[in-house]
């Protein structure tokens, strides 16, 4: 069987799947193509990590047949309404601890305010902290608020805070009654203050720095609210809005290698009606099953013209004409150059009449191994002219 998906058991059934002993996460989707089963990413469909025929795929121990119904099947294993989110442990630790902060105090005399609104029991305030985180998890897709380290502002003094790489400032948590403001290092300028009651939270509305200054008229706690801008890595799933970014997937393959497998030509898709051969020739030593003539067979064979001396047609082989060395002005002999390599030929030919229209002869009366000579003559003196030639080999 080429390719298995499966459920798996216990906390994790609701977040992910398995795909040939791959975990993966629930926020693909099942589709088809034909008679193929295909798993792309829900949110890119260029991402794909399955793309195979139906009856390859063994989907929950089961092989089907209909494409319809096994795309039904992969669908509720590959697909969440409610995509996954990953959060770390120590993230979540880190939100716990923002939270614990208000389980110190039983008592709210003056009421804690937290967006806007004074909340004057720690059952109301602790449960507007959680939905505001919840609130900004949901609108990160992903990202979520965490609590970064704990540090003290001593009493009318200055703080220099680095603000980690990626994320905003949401706020910090002031967990002693003071004055606390929060200030740019560049110019000066005040983000933000908070008056108020032990256990407060100055919210500055995403602030987006390198560095900031902190300071308190009395010495306190400060633990900064932090808002993740990148996806979030680590161990623990949860659940939530947005989704999973890939590359936020630790440990993850960095290629999905099909099995070994064969199709049936009746199974390709969009394949040529034919195979048209492209323009192209053959030498006819090339060819197989030729025919032989009396024994030999015509290699070279061409027409000539005298005046001037050239090639005006090859009808088989290759050959050039010169003049006769030995008289290279005259237009009635001529040297044939054929390459042939051998002396096992004949050179037969007529001559196309001559100026005097007379019937013409074409003689051979030099042959070597890479030419010959021929001259075009009547029965009783030379006669230039045109001429068609063959030459015969026996090999």
């Amino acid at each position: 069987m080429g390719y298995t998906v499966k459920k798996i058991n216990g906390e994790l059934a609701e977040y992910a799947f398995d795909f040939g002993g791959v975990i993966a996460l629930r926020n693909f989707t099942a589709r088809t193509n034909g008679n193929r089963l295909i798993i792309q990413s829900a949110e890119n469909a260029n991402f794909t990590i399955l793309d195979a025929l139906v009856n390859e795929v063994e989907i929950d121990g089961i092989v089907y047949d209909d494409v319809t119904a096994a795309q039904e099947a992969l669908q509720r294993l590959v697909f969440n309404p409610n995509p996954p989110v990953i959060v770390s442990t120590s993230q979540l630790e880190k939100i716990q601890k923002a939270i614990d902060h208000y389980e110190e105090y039983n008592e709210l005399s003056n009421g804690i305010e937290i967006s806007g609104t004074v909340y004057n029991t720690t059952e109301g305030a602790l449960r507007a902290l959680k939905d505001m985180l919840q609130e900004a998890l949901d609108k990160g897709g992903g990202k979520g608020l965490v609590s970064g380290d704990a540090f003290n502002v001593e009493s009318d003094s200055s703080y220099l805070y680095s603000i980690p790489e990626d994320c905003y400032l949401y706020g910090v948590l002031v967990k002693d009654a003071a004055s606390v403001k929060v200030g740019s290092v560049s110019n000066g300028a005040n983000y933000g203050g908070y008056d108020g009651n032990p256990g407060g939270v100055l919210e500055l509305g995403f602030l987006k720095a390198e560095e900031v200054y902190i300071t308190s008229t009395v010495s306190t706690e400060i633990t900064p609210i932090l808002y993740m801008n990148r996806p979030l890595t680590g161990g623990v799933l949860g659940s939530g809005g947005g989704s999973v970014n890939w590359m936020a997937i630790e440990e993850r393959p960095d290629f999905f290698p099909p099995t070994a497998h064969t199709h049936n030509w009746g199974e390709i898709e969009q394949k040529p009606e034919s195979f048209p051969p492209d323009t192209h020739t053959h030498s006819y030593n090339d060819l197989t099953d030729r025919p032989e003539l009396g024994g030999g067979r015509v290699v070279i064979a061409g027409k000539v013209g005298y005046n001037p001396r050239r090639v005006i047609k090859r009808f088989a082989g290759n050959f050039s004409v010169v003049p006769y060395p030995q008289h290279s002005s005259w237009k009635d002999h001529h040297k044939i150059v054929h390459n042939l390599g051998h002396t096992d030929y004949v050179v037969t030919g007529s001559g196309l009449g001559g100026d005097n229209g007379r019937h013409i002869k074409l003689n051979c009366f030099y042959m070597a191994a890479n030419y010959c000579y021929v001259a075009t003559a009547d029965d009783n003196t030379a006669n230039s002219s045109d001429f068609v030639f063959q030459i015969t080999a026996f090999e």
